[in-house]
């Protein structure tokens, strides 16, 4: 049928009855350029595949919406699906996918993905880079902070916030010269607050730096604000 109603009633009769055969002409309309079309042939793929309920993604051309999003997630954890590996879909053109696919490797715990989450860090689109120093915190990768390191000052304002981030999340006290680095050279407060803060959870000797850097009559005095703010656990 050409009616656009018509394939919808029938993509959910199929789901229903858990009938593969048209699987092929369902996964022509996950292009469509009606909304309702995709996210209903989304849905029934997702109900309808065998071992890989997001198999679909290899061929979406079409923006992966947020609702989209939300949705398949959901159908994935309320019908138990197969949860796939979702680093098969890094390499694809479709950005969307690709962040998709990122925050579904956080959600899932999948840290044998790392080194294709830390392999995103050079990617060419800022927001999945972003994604990834985010996910890289999520599941505490310490191989990842030699990277971020290297990478840190060729980074956008957003990005490195997520980077420094990443040091909060996993502390590593060999990185503390890196970080009191980026107190030195950076002007703006955000960055130096969450720099203090990676200092700081490295807990005793970070906490000893700060200390020292906030009595030091030195050029540090211009952090000393910045310092107590973070050392004072009221504040949490």
């Amino acid at each position: 049928s050409r009616k656009w109603h018509e394939n919808v009633k029938g993509f959910r009769e199929l789901a229903f009855m858990n009938i593969r055969d048209a699987n092929e002409r369902i996964l022509e309309c996950v292009n469509s350029g009606s909304d309702i079309l995709r996210m209903e042939a989304q849905i029934a793929l997702v109900r309808l595949s065998d071992d890989n309920p997001f198999h679909f993604l290899h061929y979406l051309e079409k923006p992966f919406t947020l609702w989209e999003q939300i949705t398949l997630h959901e159908l994935l954890i309320q019908h138990e699906l197969k949860v796939p590996e979702f680093k098969q879909w890094f390499d694809s053109e479709n950005i969307s996918v690709v962040i998709f696919a990122l925050e579904m490797v956080s959600f899932f715990n999948q840290k044998r993905s790392d080194k294709e989450v830390i392999r995103l860090f050079s990617h060419g689109n800022e927001n999945v880079r972003n994604t990834a120093f985010k996910v890289s915190g999520d599941l505490g990768l310490n191989n990842a902070l030699p990277e971020l390191e290297k990478i840190y000052h060729q980074e956008t304002y957003k990005n490195k916030l997520n980077i420094l981030d990443t040091f909060v999340r996993v502390p590593e006290e060999k990185y503390l010269s890196f970080l009191k680095s980026v107190l030195d050279t950076e002007d703006e407060v955000q960055l130096q607050i969450k720099a203090t803060k990676a200092i700081e959870s490295t807990d005793e000797p970070g906490v000893s730096m700060l200390v020292k850097l906030m009595k030091s009559k030195s050029g540090y005095k211009n952090y000393q604000i910045i310092i107590r703010h973070v050392l004072d656990g009221r504040i949490y």
